[in-house]
């Protein structure tokens, strides 16, 4: 098929339910397209050779959703821990407060650092010390 078509999978399908509508190319979704799951999920955006190309419109909405969740709990201030590696097969729980989230990375000032010593970065950490990772490896407190 060329040009603009759809297809919703049938019932033995092992994608039943699922539906796509957009452009063809040699029987191959191509171009701009909608793919729409039986959960409910959906990717809107451009199709190359059969596979999703370039950022989606569900992407975007999952990049949104998230910049919003960091915007709403990684507050300066807010409690947070993490696990950090200490030796070959164990790991120390550290805790903080949130000074700053910058992108992907969150600076904590440490309040707890575990029960032994833990090397992170090079240095002992310590209470009161500022350590900067990745915003997602860290849980937050109620």
């Amino acid at each position: 098929m060329n040009g603009v078509g759809s297809y919703r999978w049938g019932a033995k399908s092992k994608w039943a339910g699922d539906f796509y509508v957009g452009e063809y190319r040699d029987d191959m979704r191509h171009g701009q397209g909608v793919y729409e799951w039986a959960s409910g999920d959906r990717y809107e955006g451009i199709w190359k050779d059969d596979l999703r190309y370039g950022l989606s419109a569900m992407e975007i909405q999952k990049q949104r959703a998230r910049a919003a969740w960091m915007d709403s709990v990684g507050r300066s201030g807010n409690a947070v821990c993490s696990e950090l590696p200490h030796g070959l097969a164990s790991s120390e729980k550290v805790c903080g407060k949130i000074e700053r989230v910058t992108g992907d990375q969150v600076e904590v000032r440490l309040t707890q650092v575990g029960e032994q010593p833990l090397v992170y970065a090079g240095k002992v950490l310590r209470i009161g010390q500022t350590i900067t990772g990745v915003f997602s490896d860290w849980h937050f407190l109620e």
